[in-house]
């Protein structure tokens, strides 16, 4: 198996759309209604970083922070998308996260977002790359009936 990160682009998009994981279609149609190539699309083009995990030359997985919209903020918006191949890129995305998490901060004073109380691939991997997970789960994102936990770095 063949494991390489690139800098992320359009390319990638619907691949990744095509076949994103089902834990992370829900997140997106509870957070924001989102489909998942509109949430792709969004995120790549409003990042400042990103990039895309290859897995056999196929996009497993896709991540990047972005500016969090207010000017007087210094704050990024981490996230992440995949595939269901992530699975197989997982001890490269452990091995590697800390450092792309690094990037990150390099480029942001602080870094915080949202995640899906029931994705717990991907809060297991925040947890891993040194975010802080608030203990409790609120509502948030346009489906109300949905919990999430506010993480943060």
């Amino acid at each position: 198996m063949n494991i390489k990160v690139v800098t992320a682009k359009q390319a990638h998009l619907s691949f990744i759309a095509e076949n994103m994981r089902e834990a992370d279609v829900l997140e997106l149609k509870a957070f924001s209604g989102h489909t998942p190539i509109e949430a792709l699309d969004l995120s790549l083009n409003r990042s400042l970083l990103s990039w895309v995990c290859l897995v056999d030359n196929k996009p497993a997985f896709i991540w990047g922070v972005a500016p969090s919209g207010s000017i007087l903020s210094k704050a990024g918006i981490p996230w992440l998308l995949g595939t269901p191949d992530i699975y197989k890129a997982r001890f490269s995305l452990l091995k590697e996260s800390r450092t792309y998490v690094g990037l990150m901060k390099s480029t942001f004073e602080t870094l915080e977002n949202y995640v899906h109380s029931k994705n717990k691939f991907s809060i297991r991997w925040l947890r891993w790359s040194g975010f802080k997970i608030e203990k409790e789960a609120k509502p948030w994102g346009i489906d109300k009936n949905e919990l999430f936990y506010r993480f943060y770095s």
